[in-house]
């Protein structure tokens, strides 16, 4: 098959996966309970197209880097979600156990084990990332641990006794059935849990031993993956601390659209990792988001804190509460941002990006030279030892013209 052809066929299985998806819309937001609410509406929509992100990254990637097994994985969750999707909607539709046929079993045993071809192809992800290949040989038995997995528990559940729903609910027997669920759920799951855990951390630790091993691209192709796997951590992490009601509180309606659009982001630093588009940005991007989300953080606490401080000093003073306490709390904040920006700045920079702080001490330090130095090959020679400490160039050239107009 010629190139071209590959392409379109390609984008012909992306085509209907993108149908499959798009066909559910309607259901999807029929689900929201004919609310006109746009926050509501617009995390329906973006649950429902997010995995058209996911294969369209996969799909550019396969076009792009056949070779590069990432592309086919990052398709594989979302044709898997295109069938899951109908028969998870029929599961869920019945509210007593079905005869007990093949076919019945058949779709419970899909719904029931088709998540593993969600989040598996991801592990491999972290895995294969970015060349698609382990990172040494010694790392293969790994890849073939985290393709095991899934076989395994799915062919083992495919000849259980009973199955049914994942919730707790009616069962059906398994006409092919001689494994006790009972067997499985008390000895087999545990197990295979904590192997999920192993596997999961240890390819995670893959990526930090590829990025001690490899060249400068490598690297940055490296600190896309970390940079959207830390924006989940700071975000999803806390999460499992709070209750609903204290989520509810704080997200609200947010909750479910943020949290699409944290996902998003890897899918998308996979895309621009891997096709090295603007690759070499990430490092700016980092030092922006640590050094505002540190801002953000501490004006945060110290709006908060004087706002309470401030109202119980007015109730004390005035026996009442005051919109002053706000108002006072605003003004300091707007105060404080512009210089706590450049403390913060200035310290993630020496700690995180030494090499790019020494640099702009250099050139700072060169211009106040440069302003009080008269000679020319002075000038010239520390321009060139500048260069070679910022830069670090394999040659350094001066070339200066001369204005014909200023020759006698």
């Amino acid at each position: 098959m010629s190139q071209t052809g590959f392409r379109r066929l390609v984008w012909i299985f992306w085509g209907l996966i993108a149908v499959g998806h798009l066909a559910r819309l309607p259901v999807e937001l029929h689900a929201a309970g004919g609310t006109l609410e746009l926050l509501p509406l617009l995390g329906r929509f973006l649950w429902t197209i997010f995995p058209l992100i996911f294969s369209a990254i996969g799909a550019l990637i396969v076009t792009r880097q056949a070779q590069n097994p990432i592309g086919w994985l990052l398709l594989v969750p979302a044709g898997i979600m295109v069938i899951l999707g109908p028969i998870e909607a029929h599961i869920n539709s019945l509210t007593a156990a079905p005869p007990p046929t093949f076919l019945n079993f058949f779709l419970l045993w899909l719904s029931n084990t088709g998540w593993l071809l969600l989040i598996f192809p991801l592990i491999l992800v972290t895995l294969l990332f970015p060349t698609g290949r382990p990172p040494s040989p010694r790392w293969r038995w790994l890849m073939w641990a985290i393709i095991a997995l899934p076989v395994l528990f799915i062919c083992l559940t495919f000849f259980v006794e009973e199955i049914g729903p994942l919730e707790d609910g009616w069962r059906i027997a398994n006409p092919l059935g001689f494994v006790s669920a009972e067997w499985l759920e008390t000895y087999f799951v545990p197990v295979w849990l904590i192997s999920l855990a192993a596997v999961t951390i240890l390819a995670a630790a893959s990526l930090l031993v590829r990025y001690r091993r490899s060249g400068h691209a490598v690297r940055q192709q490296i600190k896309w993956l970390l940079y959207a796997g830390g924006i989940f951590t700071v975000y999803y992490v806390p999460l499992l601390f709070m209750n609903d009601e204290l989520m509810s509180s704080l997200f609200g309606e947010l909750f479910d659209l943020i949290l699409i659009l944290v996902i998003l982001n890897f899918p998308l630093a996979i895309g621009i990792a891997i096709l090295r588009y603007r690759l070499y940005d990430i490092d700016l991007i980092i030092r922006r988001t640590v050094v505002y989300t540190v801002v953000t953080a501490v004006l945060a606490v110290v709006y908060f804190g004087s706002v309470v401080l401030l109202q119980q000093l007015t109730e004390q003073l005035t026996g009442g509460q005051s919109p002053l306490a706000i108002v006072l709390s605003t003004l300091t904040i707007a105060a404080l941002f512009s210089p706590l920006r450049r403390r913060v700045q200035e310290g993630v920079d020496r700690r995180f990006f030494r090499q790019k702080y020494d640099a702009r001490q250099v050139l700072a330090q060169f211009a106040h030279t440069a302003r009080d130095e008269v000679s020319l090959e002075s000038l010239r020679g520390t321009l060139r030892e500048v260069v070679q400490q910022t830069v670090q160039p394999r040659s350094v050239q001066i070339w200066l013209q001369q204005d014909e107009q200023l020759q006698p």
